[in-house]
């Protein structure tokens, strides 16, 4: 269609120009009132958090303590300079506050090495040790790799690492970072 042929349209059809004048105030009214949801959504997605927010924190004797009493749970296990994490962080967030009723402990891991300490203090390298041992029932269980290191005699706990204990045994574990349905789908909240 050419120009001049659309200009004669809208020359000959006066009604025309009321009805688009209308259609455009009324896609600029209420597709504008979308804007502010877009960009709620938008940071929602696409967030800078540091930690898992809707997590609670847990020390590492907490967490035995609920193996111990035979509980069912989730536990995150993470560490404040894991790259993996901060970007699992947002996943875990908004999966949260999809199902407010989910609860998930979280534990960090970080070893200090200056002061050769655990920021968890509540760590030792007998509980990390035998930690790591419960964590990689859950892995291989799930079909991970083994985190057992034979020439150290160490388990390297790879975070962010998510396990479910059932009845305090491990069950299942993801490791790495896991979109938002294998996550959903592990924590059994998935559609």
């Amino acid at each position: 269609m050419n120009k001049e042929k659309i200009k004669n349209t809208f020359k000959n059809n006066y009604w025309l120009q009321p009805v688009l004048l209308v259609a455009l105030v009324f896609v600029l009214v209420f597709g504008l009132q979308l804007v502010p949801k877009w960009v709620n959504n938008w940071k929602t997605n696409h967030t800078d958090s540091t930690t898992c927010e809707k997590c609670t924190t847990q020390t590492l004797d907490k967490i035995n303590e609920r193996i111990d009493n035979n509980e069912t749970f989730y536990v995150l296990i993470t560490q404040k300079t894991c790259s993996n994490c901060l970007k699992a962080y947002p996943i875990f967030n908004k999966l949260m506050s999809s199902y407010p009723n989910l609860t998930i402990y979280s534990i960090d891991i970080e070893y200090d090495s200056t002061n050769e300490e655990y920021l968890d203090t509540t760590i030792t390298d007998e509980k990390i040790y035998n930690f790591g041992k419960l964590i990689d029932v859950a892995i291989t269980s799930a079909g991970e790799a083994s985190n057992y290191n034979a020439t150290t005699d160490e388990y390297n706990i790879g975070t962010p690492t998510v396990i479910q204990f059932t009845k305090g045994s491990p069950d299942n574990a993801l490791v790495g970072i896991a979109d938002y349905a294998e996550l959903a789908d592990l924590l059994g909240v998935a559609d």
